[in-house]
């Protein structure tokens, strides 16, 4: 975060990061006043969300990357698949690049529904194999900064998970087709930062051509009014169109059996 093109008013950053926009809307929200940055790490997302809501809570079940997160906002530690929570107690769920690390995806999902009032949010952010390059990755290295891979998932499965766990899918797309690789090697040589806008004004193009390809994917969704996987209840979706945040929010790819 401290070069010069990742800081978080950075618009390069935010070209390629397609979910960063919504993700600052969201948590500005008036009626957003608890969010849950679950999976938070060392607190490399907590920070961006910090002062948007009257509290940020970072969960993460890894006790020395909270001691670093502490510096943005309380902390808690525990499992995605058990949240030491209330029901109904959250505004927003945010959770990025958690879901390929838990053994059952949709213990998480369903633990964050559980967690979420009736007319919260949540927000994923998560890491696909609907990219070949990255598909071969995890087979020779199933672990990531230590952490073993557990669940692989496409685009399409995400959107499946995220319905069945009792969500109706709001906005959901797909972004770095080449850039995720990119994106690393400045972490190791710094001054090749420097390149950066020539890589994103390679991706944003490209992106365009050949999305489905691609190694990230975020998801927007809300619960179901009536808790069942499907189709959004009548009740679910006058609750979105009477709410101006989520008529803002447009499909930006074609949603496989998208509500």
């Amino acid at each position: 975060m401290t070069m010069r093109h990742r800081g978080e008013g950075s618009a390069l950053w935010y070209r390629v990061f397609r979910y960063r926009e919504l993700e600052q809307q969201l948590a500005a929200r008036p009626d957003v006043n608890r969010i849950l940055d679950l999976g938070c790490g060392s607190g490399e997302n907590t920070w961006r969300l910090a002062g948007r809501a009257q509290t940020v809570l970072g969960l993460d079940v890894a006790h020395g990357r909270l001691q670093d997160a502490l510096r943005y906002g309380p902390m808690v530690q525990g499992r995605a698949a058990a949240l030491p929570l209330a029901n109904g107690s959250l505004d927003l769920v945010y959770a990025a690049h958690v879901l390929h690390h838990v053994p059952a995806p949709d213990d998480l999902l369903r633990q964050a529904r559980r967690c979420l009032r009736p007319s919260g949010t949540l927000l994923l952010v998560e890491t696909l194999e609907d990219h070949p390059l990255l598909r071969l990755g995890r087979t020779l290295r199933p672990r990531w900064n230590g952490d073993a891979v557990c669940a692989r998932l496409r685009f399409d499965e995400l959107l499946d998970l995220v319905r069945k766990a009792g969500f109706c899918v709001l906005e959901a797309g797909q972004y770095s087709v080449f850039f995720w690789i990119w994106e690393l090697l400045p972490e190791r040589v710094p001054w090749l930062d420097w390149l950066t806008p020539l890589f994103v004004a390679l991706e944003v193009p490209l992106s365009r051509i050949a999305r489905r390809w691609s190694a990230h994917g975020y998801c927007v969704a809300v619960p179901h009014e009536d808790r069942l996987p499907g189709s959004c209840s009548q009740a679910t979706s006058e609750r979105l169109n009477a709410n101006p945040a989520a008529r803002s929010m447009q499909h930006q790819d074609e949603l496989p059996g998208s509500c």
